[in-house]
């Protein structure tokens, strides 16, 4: 399953859903929920809701998509029978490496590129993730956890449940000493001036403190 969002309202405007059969054939669907006929969205979010309770979901950043389809379907992260993520488990096989889902395609995955496609064809983009999900899961199913046990047990004792364990604390903010961090944030401002002119007197002339090179250089 994948979904395009306008990130600043998070509405979304397309959703990709493929299912993998056990004969091995694949089905998808694509809707634009933004030119769907009413009716055809009542329709998709009836049996979205059937499915959450009986099928497994396979998302690459669940925290991004759930949230978006609960507003549609009211479907929420307590409410899936199962889902899996392919950027939280890559994430704990590979952790060293970008968990992005262009990235973990161009080793993983089965198809064309179609990330190009963003903004002069959104369905075909979106179409291009829904299935490079899906071959990646085939691959970190197939492979991966079958040689790394442990590996797959932290993706789901830990970094799984964390997901609506996150979410919630982004819905509810969290709670925090107001006073005490305004008090760090003079600490730490003069820190950093202190450093600049360290860095000054050092240098013999001002540098970039946020520049490695400058920093290694001197």
């Amino acid at each position: 399953c994948d979904t395009e969002f306008i990130p600043r309202t998070k509405h979304l405007t397309i959703l990709g859903l493929l299912a993998r059969f056990a004969d091995g054939t694949v089905s998808g669907l694509q809707v634009d929920w933004r030119t769907a006929h009413p009716s055809v969205r009542e329709e998709i979010k009836y049996h979205y809701r059937n499915l959450s309770k009986s099928t497994r979901f396979i998302f690459h950043n669940c925290r991004a998509d759930i949230p978006v389809l609960e507003a549609v379907t009211g479907v929420g992260f307590q409410d899936y029978k199962q889902f899996d993520d392919t950027m939280l488990a890559h994430a704990v096989l590979w952790c060293e490496l970008p968990h992005g889902l262009e990235f973990i395609a161009s080793l993983w995955g089965h198809y064309g590129k179609l990330k190009h496609l963003k903004d002069s064809n959104e369905l075909l983009y979106n179409f291009g993730d829904v299935l490079e999900t899906d071959a990646i899961w085939f691959h970190i199913t197939e492979e991966s956890f079958k040689h790394d046990k442990e590996a797959e047990t932290i993706y789901r004792s830990q970094h799984l449940k964390l997901a609506p364990i996150l979410h919630g604390t982004v819905q509810r903010g969290l709670r925090i000493n107001q006073e005490r961090v305004r008090r760090a944030r003079l600490e730490y401002e003069a820190d950093v001036e202190n450093a600049g002119r360290l860095a000054l007197a050092t240098a013999g002339w001002p540098i970039n403190l946020n520049s490695a090179k400058q920093l290694g250089q001197y």
